[in-house]
């Protein structure tokens, strides 16, 4: 069902596929423009807050991932290899330059946590989606791995860093 849903979007024109991450990079600047609201919150609501990047920037690569993808080397092992990789990278390089962004919006810190989770998210996000689409092997190192990076990257940004 997946690989169909995928299949579906992927024979769309690569210009209306290169839409979604434009939008999501809209809305992620947008969001982070604006200054924070000012109150402490609980320790759990830091915890939702940070663990947002992993959402966020798992659905950057996700859009990335369609974006890039090559309908012809859906099925195949490994065959989205390259477009999960990229999609990993652009949305890393995003973050970067998010974090760079915040440091110039008054009462915003830049944070290496933030970082971690977002390439975390995107890397989790990219690789279930290449996995879920194709046949082969289990992701379930690759897959553990990631979400191991996210929670690292979550812990860190709310109590560190």
């Amino acid at each position: 069902m997946a690989a169909a849903l995928a299949g579906r979007l992927l024979a769309l024109p690569r210009w209306f596929r290169l839409l979604g991450p434009v939008t999501v990079m809209v809305v992620l600047w947008y969001s982070s423009s604006q200054p924070p609201s000012g109150q402490v919150g609980a320790t759990w609501e830091a915890v939702v807050h940070n663990a947002m990047h992993v959402v966020a920037f798992g659905v950057l690569a996700l859009t990335w991932w369609f974006a890039l993808g090559d309908p012809a080397r859906l099925r195949r092992p490994g065959g989205m290899r390259t477009a999960t990789l990229v999609a990993i990278a652009c949305s890393l390089a995003y973050g970067l330059v998010d974090e760079l962004h915040q440091a110039t919006v008054p009462g915003r810190v830049p944070s290496w946590g933030d970082v971690l989770s977002d390439v975390a998210g995107a890397g989790l996000f990219a690789t279930a989606a290449s996995h879920l689409c194709a046949t082969g092997p289990s992701p379930r190192r690759h897959l553990l791995a990631w979400a191991l990076a996210a929670a690292a990257g979550v812990t860190l940004a709310t109590w560190v860093l």
